[in-house]
């Protein structure tokens, strides 16, 4: 009556120059934790009748692999650190993470009564990282090496087991009632191996990747972050760009639908595990079309050559948890899991991936973050915008403040933006204050935030044509009644005439283009790197700090920039008035920025919506918001002209939060459903053809230790004598002289047919032994004397490598020269 707990996996071992990859797999159907669906009844279980028996059993949980002290470990010492250290340790993604057991200990001082005499004390089993399983990792350091270096040595011998834990928590554990599971942790009891492993350079061929070397992924259809932080080159997104410039609402462009994301840096995770037996090809992932699963991520993927239609694999699990899937015949692994949404509470990082913000011109840094509840330089106070800390309105939406401080800072979530007028506490906020902001707000969660590229650029065809609204607040108009131009209230558009790209009169300003009112141009433009799709993105003005500015000598360049329809802000943060009221907080005129998720149209959805005077119309428009910014220049930078163009440096700001996989049409592929392409391009390994690879690989061939003092790491114990005829290729014949050509011992290798591991799906094939070991005997078996000797090795289509070897069968004693 014995819970065995999950069997152990097979693990396969790549070695390569100075480091391993280790695959684990539990594919074997005698297993009980094939395909990891362990359960097991716990019959040591004190729940009472009430709890089931699927509530009482274990399920797996995670893998844990060890590093050896030597081949005379046994199980029971992974837990000495002496003996056994921790390599790796992976989990399913379910919430749980560390796991403690508990263990009964008797009152040392002897029996006080039946309900002292024992206590029960925590011990924890495991710090999980509950991150989703993986099944392949890299070794290169030695946990065991003493001093500086602590690199895996090639050709010396390394040991390793693995072991697999499952998880029951029927009922929490109280050490005081001592009712509950008091074993949630449980480890296999079965298939654990000890696995030793080789390192050694690959010399008969050339390595063109590494493991962990990434796919180029194209997306085809659908939409999903899956977790990563997504990125395209310059290039591609140049491409969506043009591809979309010229269009109309009708017809927004001739994009085909098509994003091809960075390596490493897509919607799905493509890597390399195998940098020996990678298949260079063309492929097609596509997700199972079930949108009533789709979201739960109860549903697969099928894997496709180029052609979409021949299939070449399945994916084992859904998409619910995070499965790292071996595809061995092809030397990489497939990993994606459904996401939350932002503003997922559950998650520490809220759905918030990170924000990075990179420069044309390294040196040229105009740009300054201003985050929420931050310090205004020169005024004292601070910018408390985000009114998410404990007690305030949106606290319940991002508990963590993660978006306050969200990567560099310089955008926060629009939908998180204070709206209200507070007594005694005077800010700025790129929030819309209005009654009908929290409808907007209701409409507008967390949840609806785009992975989003803004590019400012002085690049006028690349500039995006927009609304610009009032962002005084009612604290300028209604506190200290200050008039804006046109009498316009805040996020109202600008009464002012539109303005085009040029100056042609040379006055700094912006030449009106005779388009009505309130439209401008914003310097750059917005993509949405999961769609490809350009955005609306726009700007607003404080007018009071423009012409009708009644301090117009307090501007640091003497010329108000508050009303002259150009997103123009400068590196002045606050003003010195005298008495302290909202004009202080100059905010480089407040030119804050907004990014919509809706299509580009030149605004004109936005406009027609803000120009009414209903507020329900304006929600319409308000809800579509999903990134602000408050923008300062750096000190000591300043815009260019606008003739120029104004922007420094080509700046290029990166949105990134988490966003589950849905449907989106891209072309068509996968009717709309997630579907992606990726290549491994030149990745596949090299045959030597060369005469400098061969040379090269004949070169590497050695015999260690040379000189042999009376000694080597090879050797287990005081009696046998070991050397390492090391980086043989496969199939060659080995001979051994003295120096004046006396034979001494032959060895005839032979390992060119090799043989796929039988329950190791890891790997397409084993490697070769990359050495021979000689005991320091002649064929006779008799020891051979102390001298030097010759090693000729012939290698069958290579040619031929001699070795001179010096042998002392003695202590060396350097004073006996």
């Amino acid at each position: 009556d014995i819970t065995d707990g999950p069997d152990a996996p097979d693990v396969c071992v790549i070695e390569l120059d100075r480091k391993a990859v280790f695959v684990l797999t539990n594919d074997n159907a005698v297993s009980n934790n094939a395909f990891e669906d362990y359960i097991e009844l716990d019959v040591r279980s004190t729940a009472p009748p009430t709890i089931s028996e699927e509530e009482r059993s274990y399920v797996f949980e995670g893998y844990k692999v060890y590093q050896l002290a030597g081949p005379d470990v046994t199980t029971g010492e992974i837990n000495d650190p002496e003996r056994s250290q921790l390599v790796f340790q992976s989990d399913i993604k379910n919430g749980i993470s560390d796991i403690y057991n508990w263990d009964e200990i008797t009152n040392p001082n002897g029996e006080i009564n039946e309900e002292f005499n024992t206590v029960f004390t925590p011990e924890l089993m495991v710090e999980g990282n509950d991150e989703g399983i993986r099944h392949t990792f890299e070794i290169t350091e030695d946990r065991f090496a003493t001093g500086d270096n602590t690199s895996l040595i090639n050709h010396q011998k390394y040991y390793f087991t693995a072991i697999a834990y499952g998880y029951n928590n029927w009922q929490n554990f109280s050490p005081i009632e001592r009712v509950g599971q008091e074993r949630p942790y449980l480890e296999g009891r079965r298939n654990i191996q000890m696995y030793v492993v080789i390192p050694r350079p690959i010399v008969d061929e050339r390595l063109n990747a590494d493991y962990g070397d990434g796919a180029e992924v194209i997306r085809l259809d659908g939409q999903g972050a899956g977790g990563f932080f997504l990125d395209v080159s310059d290039e591609e997104r140049n491409r969506i760009f043009d591809a979309q410039s010229g269009g109309t609402p009708d017809d927004p462009s001739s994009y085909n639908g098509e994003i091809t994301y960075l390596p490493g840096a897509a919607p799905i995770e493509i890597k390399i595990h195998d940098p020996l037996r990678v298949v260079d090809g063309e492929y097609i992932l596509r997700f199972e079309q079930d949108a009533s699963k789709l979201p739960t991520g109860e549903v697969g993927w099928t894997l496709y050559d180029e052609s979409g239609s021949n299939v070449l694999d399945t994916s084992t699990e859904t998409i619910e948890n995070l499965n790292e899937q071996i595809l061995n015949d092809l030397g990489f692994t497939i990993s994606l899991r459904q996401t939350e949404d932002a503003g997922d509470v559950s998650e520490p990082d809220n759905g918030a991936i990170n924000q990075t913000i990179t420069y044309a011109d390294p040196a040229v840094t105009w740009l300054t973050p201003v985050g929420d509840d931050q310090t205004i330089a020169g005024l004292g106070a601070s910018l408390n915008f985000m009114p998410t800390s404990p007690g305030e309105i949106y606290f319940e939406e991002d508990p963590n403040q993660v978006y306050s401080s969200f990567g560099e800072g310089y955008y926060q979530p629009f939908t998180l933006c204070d709206h209200n007028l507070r007594q005694n506490d005077l800010y700025i906020t790129p929030g819309w204050m209005n009654s009908g902001s929290e409808i907007a707000h209701i409409q507008n969660g967390l949840d609806q935030l785009n992975n989003v590229d803004i590019v400012l650029t002085a690049d006028k065809s690349k500039w995006s044509r927009c609304i610009v609204v009032e962002t005084a607040s009612d604290y300028y108009t209604d506190g200290l009644q200050l008039p804006t131009e046109g009498g316009a209230e805040n996020f109202e558009l600008r009464p002012s005439p539109s303005v085009g790209l040029n100056d042609d009169d040379g006055d700094g300003v912006a030449d009106p283009d005779g388009d009505g009112m309130s439209m401008s141009w914003f310097p750059g433009y917005a993509i949405d790197v999961e769609t490809g799709t350009r955005l609306n993105v726009f700007f607003g003005e404080n007018t009071t700090y423009g012409d009708l500015s009644p301090f117009p000598n307090l501007f640091e360049n003497g010329v108000p920039n508050g009303s002259d329809m150009m997103w123009n802000p400068t590196s002045q943060a606050a003003f010195q008035t005298g008495t302290f009221s909202i004009y202080n907080f100059y905010g480089g005129g407040q030119h804050f920025v907004y990014v919509s998720d809706t299509p580009y149209d030149e605004c004109a959805f936005l406009r027609e919506k803000l120009e009414q005077t209903s507020v329900l119309r304006k929600v319409e428009a308000v809800s579509t918001l999903t990134w602000t910014s408050i923008p300062l220049l750096n000190t000591g930078f300043s815009l260019n002209s606008y003739a120029d163009g104004l922007i420094p440096t080509e700046t290029t700001i990166k949105l990134r939060v988490d966003n589950p996989y849905s449907t989106s049409l891209g072309t068509n592929d996968n009717a709309e459903f997630p579907s992606y392409r990726f290549n491994i391009e030149g990745a596949a390994a090299s045959q030597n053809v060369t005469q400098s690879e061969i040379d090269s690989q004949l070169d590497y061939i050695n015999i260690v230790p040379n000189p042999y003092l009376a000694g080597s790491q090879y050797e287990t114990d005081q009696f046998n004598k070991i050397v390492r005829i090391t980086n043989l290729p496969a199939k060659c014949v080995v001979n051994i002289f003295s120096l004046d050509g006396q034979f001494i011992r032959q060895y005839n290798r032979d390992e060119i047919e090799l043989q796929k591991p039988e329950n190791n799906p890891g790997v397409r094939t084993s490697q070769i032994v990359p050495h021979l070991e000689w005991d320091l005997e002649n064929d006779a078996g008799i020891p051979v004397a102390s001298g030097v000797y010759l090693i000729h090795v012939n290698a069958e289509g290579l040619g031929d490598r001699v070795i001179k070897f010096f042998l002392v069968n003695r202590q060396f004693d350097p004073s006996g020269l």
